[in-house]
């Protein structure tokens, strides 16, 4: 089933609202990808006193394996959201200045549209038409 224009146009608003989302998240990779760093790097080592295995747990055992897996799925994570943020910068690209700071404007800094309407000196209605033909622009262009 193929999204009709309007489907598509809305969608497209939801992605640019989501923006920040996006990297909000990539950064909060990075920064356990940072911790996961200093855990693999890591220079702790089991006291040299008598070791007692509690549970059958070896101290020496190390969680490497498990941690390079975490940071391999922290890694993928990462490039989705990293991704997202690239292609819209993309299709905002394919329209003109005006076009691309009312859509950030609006949708990713999450203004009001009556805010957004004086801020630009437009009707609402005025600013609603213009920026579905911004988007319309994204969108035949982005395929």
């Amino acid at each position: 089933m193929s999204l009709t224009e309007k489907d598509r146009i809305e969608q497209f608003k939801r992605d640019l609202r989501s923006y920040t989302y996006h990297q909000k998240k990539a950064m909060e990779i990075d920064e356990k990808l940072e911790e996961l760093a200093v855990k693999l790097l890591g220079v702790s080592s089991p006291s040299a006193k008598e070791i007692v295995l509690e549970n059958g747990g070896n101290p020496y055992c190390e969680r490497k394996l498990e941690l390079l897996m975490e940071e391999g799925e922290l890694v993928n994570e990462r490039s989705k959201h990293l991704t997202e943020i690239q292609r819209i910068d993309d299709a905002l690209k394919l329209i003109d200045d005006e076009g691309k700071s009312i859509l950030v404007y609006v949708f990713v800094e999450h203004n009001s549209y009556m805010k957004s309407a004086e801020t630009y000196s437009r009707s609402i209605s005025k600013l609603r038409r213009d920026m579905n033909e911004y988007i319309k622009i994204i969108l035949k262009n982005e395929s």
